[in-house]
């Protein structure tokens, strides 16, 4: 499988701003060509039709609608969104009539084109069309985008009690609860099911990654760093979700 793709969208009103297409990509931990085809795809779209603002690209986000890009999945799964062009998201007033045919088919049009790429292209294509892309986007456009054959960055880190700890996963997809009681949820106020700090750290826990070098990782992607990571997986370990082994303190580089 070379890629999966998640589509959630309410083609809303053409001209309103929430029907904007906007492309999110996978998370850090997927490095892929896909997430530049469609970028690059999108945008000749949209250029080609005067149209040039009504698209953006994101960093990840969600999760649980597009989770195949767990590394322990491995299939870059980016997300289109367009919005319904109103106050209409999950209520009573999101009806059939809201959808726009010109905004669906600007939304349909995408899709085809990169399901039709991507299932018809040779892999170095996909390649050179993803560093094409990528080349000619704007910043910070351009560093949002993170392909397999990039040169692996160093990465720094800071030791801590724990650091040498390394956590591999028994379960894959995004984390969920659900199966635990609420009174052994810990700090855990909500499902962590959507994208967070918590979740970009169970994702990296792939058995090849300590958790220094797992804490510095998601505080690069969120700028902030992980509150209580080892607390954090050693209480995951309670719940059978991870095992936690003894692996050595070295600054490893980022290696996706």
């Amino acid at each position: 499988t070379r890629v999966a793709l998640n589509v959630d969208g309410g083609a809303g009103a053409y001209d309103h701003e929430d029907a904007a297409l906007e492309v999110f990509i996978n998370p850090p931990c997927c490095p892929n060509f896909a997430d530049a085809a469609l970028v690059g795809l999108a945008r000749d779209y949209y250029a080609q039709q005067g149209r040039s603002d009504r698209w953006q690209v994101r960093p990840y986000t969600l999760a649980d609608d597009n989770f195949f890009c767990d590394p322990l999945i491995g299939i870059p799964h980016p997300w289109l969104a367009m919005g319904d062009g109103g106050d209409f998201w999950h209520n009573s007033a999101d009806t059939p009539d809201k959808v726009d045919p010109r905004s669906l088919c600007d939304l349909s049009t995408v899709i085809a084109a990169f399901v039709y790429f991507m299932a018809q292209a040779g892999e170095e294509d996909i390649r050179a069309f993803a560093h094409q892309t990528r080349a000619s986007l704007p910043e910070p456009e351009r560093s949002l985008l993170r392909l397999p054959d990039d040169p692996v960055p160093s990465l720094n880190w800071r030791p801590f009690a724990g650091d040498a700890l390394v956590p591999r996963r028994t379960l894959i997809g995004a984390l969920t609860l659900d199966g635990v009681p609420l009174d052994k949820w810990g700090r855990i106020a909500s499902s962590p099911r959507w994208w967070s700090p918590p979740l970009a750290a169970w994702w990296w826990a792939d058995g090849t990654h300590a958790l220094g070098e797992i804490a510095a990782l998601v505080e690069r992607e969120f700028g902030s760093p992980l509150d209580d990571g080892v607390e954090f997986f050693q209480w995951l370990e309670e719940l059978g979700y991870v095992s936690l082994n003894v692996g050595p303190v070295i600054n490893l580089p980022y290696k996706g």
